[in-house]
C-alpha cells in the first residue's frame, strides 16, 4: 500500500506498466518493488559512506550526527541530493530540491506538505547530501528552470505515486481488474509533486534535459528518484556534506 493513495491506483499503475512493458502484473511488481529497494540501498550507502569519510577527516572525536544544514549553493539551478528523504513505511530514498537563488531552494519535503522556497537555514539534509551542477547548459537557463520549478510547483500537494513520477501529467488509463471491472485512474496527478518529479520535470519541460539516470535498459523507468538525477550524465557534483 501507499499511504494517502487508493489500492486502486498503485494496482492501475502496475498493470499499466505491465502491459507497456509486455510482461505479466506480478513480474511487473516484483521490478518496481525492487526498483524502489534499490534506491534505499543507493541511498543508505551514500550516507554510510560519508559517516566513514567524516570520521576519517576529523577523526575519533568527529561527529556522526546525521543531519546538517543545507549549505550555499555555487549558482541558481544547482541541485542537492540527500540522504535523509521521504519515508514511506520505513523507506529513505533520499531527498531532492532545485536551488533559486544560491541560497534558497525549491522542494516538495514530504508527505502531507506542499512544495516551498525555504531559505538554506531552514532545509535540513542527511550527511552524504552531494550539491551539483548540471552541464551543458547556460547560466541563464539554469535560473530559467529554479523559476519555472518554482511557479509552476509551489503549493502543491504532495506526490504519493511516486513510483510513476515521469508519465505525463494528469495521465489516466482504463484498467481491467480481474476482467471484471473496468476503472479509468489517474496514474500521476497533475496537481501534485514529488521531490524528484519537481527537478526532474522542470529540467525536462524548461530545458530539455532528461536527467533521469536510471539503467535504460533495467524496468523502473516510469520513475525518477533522487539518486537517478545525482547518477546522470549530465549532474557534475561538486560538494558532498560530511
Amino acid at each position: 500500500m501507499v499511504p494517502g493513495v487508493s489500492k486502486k491506483n498503485p494496482e492501475a499503475t502496475v498493470r499499466y506498466l505491465a502491459k507497456r512493458h509486455k510482461t505479466t502484473y506480478k513480474n511487473e511488481l516484483k521490478a518496481t518493488i525492487a526498483s524502489i529497494s534499490k534506491q534505499v540501498s543507493r541511498n543508505t550507502a551514500k550516507r554510510n559512506e560519508a559517516i566513514y569519510r567524516g570520521l576519517q577527516v576529523m577523526g575519533s572525536g568527529g561527529s556522526n550526527v546525521p543531519i546538517r544544514q543545507a549549505r550555499k549553493a555555487k549558482a541558481a539551478g544547482d541541485i542537492f541530493v540527500s540522504t535523509s528523504g521521504f519515508n514511506s513505511s520505513g523507506t529513505n530514498f533520499g531527498h531532492t530540491g532545485v536551488y533559486r537563488t544560491t541560497k534558497s531552494i525549491v522542494h516538495a519535503p514530504g508527505a502531507g506538505k506542499v512544495a516551498v522556497q525555504q531559505s538554506i537555514d531552514e532545509v535540513s539534509v542527511g550527511v552524504g547530501t552531494e550539491y551539483m551542477k548540471v552541464t551543458k547548459l547556460k547560466a541563464k537557463t539554469r535560473k530559467a528552470v529554479a523559476k519555472y520549478a518554482y511557479r509552476t510547483y509551489l503549493g502543491q500537494g504532495y506526490n504519493y505515486m511516486f513510483f510513476a513520477n515521469k508519465l505525463h501529467d494528469g495521465m489516466k488509463v482504463t484498467v481491467s481488474f480481474g476482467g471484471v471491472v473496468d476503472l479509468a485512474v489517474t496514474l500521476n496527478p497533475a496537481d501534485r509533486v514529488n521531490c524528484s518529479e519537481l527537478v526532474w520535470a522542470s529540467y525536462k519541460k524548461k530545458a530539455k534535459v532528461d536527467l533521469d539516470g536510471y539503467p535504460k535498459n533495467e524496468k523502473g523507468d516510469a520513475a525518477a528518484f533522487p539518486w537517478d538525477i545525482a547518477a546522470s550524465d549530465r549532474t557534475k557534483t561538486y560538494a558532498v556534506q560530511l
